[in-house]
């Protein structure tokens, strides 16, 4: 199970918005809504963080990470750009099967026989 707590722009993160999010999967946890072994990882998202704000493990299958907003764009611009990179590579060396390549050259589709 995924939580994101996104705080305002501008926002410096702290241990209190660190706690806030591990009581939501507590919350959870209390409710039965998740089973005990389910594993819950929770993003709290603002502009900064306190000096010494590291991840919280709570259990055996609760972690919480503060992240600032940056780090988490970074990281996905870094894993599109990488996937596209693989997928025009990929697309160079692809070959094409000779039967596929004349059916799709052909400028129309063909009459189906009986």
């Amino acid at each position: 199970m995924l939580i994101v707590e996104l705080k305002k722009g501008g926002f410096n993160l702290t241990q209190k918005e660190v706690d806030q999010a591990r009581d939501y999967a507590k919350e959870l946890r209390k409710a039965a809504d998740v089973r005990p072994e389910t594993e819950i990882v929770g993003y709290v998202l603002g502009a900064t963080t306190e000096p010494g704000l590291d991840k919280l493990t709570h259990g055996s299958s609760t972690t919480i990470k503060p992240m600032i907003y940056r780090t988490l764009l970074d990281r996905a611009h870094s894993r599109t750009f990488y996937l596209q990179k693989r997928i025009q590579k990929s697309d160079a060396v692809r070959k094409v099967d000779k039967e596929v390549e004349d059916v799709m050259s052909r400028p129309e589709q063909a009459p189906l026989l009986a």
